[in-house]
């Protein structure tokens, strides 16, 4: 989102914090998701100085050979 732009929410309630995530807790709500987000916990990204994020998507893509 750009700077001061409303973010958009995602729908739905988030998982319950008592136990750790073994996968991406946003994937049953988000319309983004690809399969490999509900198999694994997504790498942490850095994304910027003093910023990560942990989402398939913000890894670079793989090289086509």
């Amino acid at each position: 989102a750009k700077r001061g732009a409303r973010l958009e929410t995602i729908p739905g309630t988030p998982p319950s914090l008592d136990k750790a995530p073994s996968s991406c807790s946003f994937a049953p709500r988000c319309s983004f998701a690809q399969p490999r987000c509900s198999e694994a916990l997504p790498p942490n990204v850095n994304v910027g100085e003093g910023r990560t994020a942990r989402c398939v998507l913000a890894q670079a893509p793989a090289a086509v050979s």
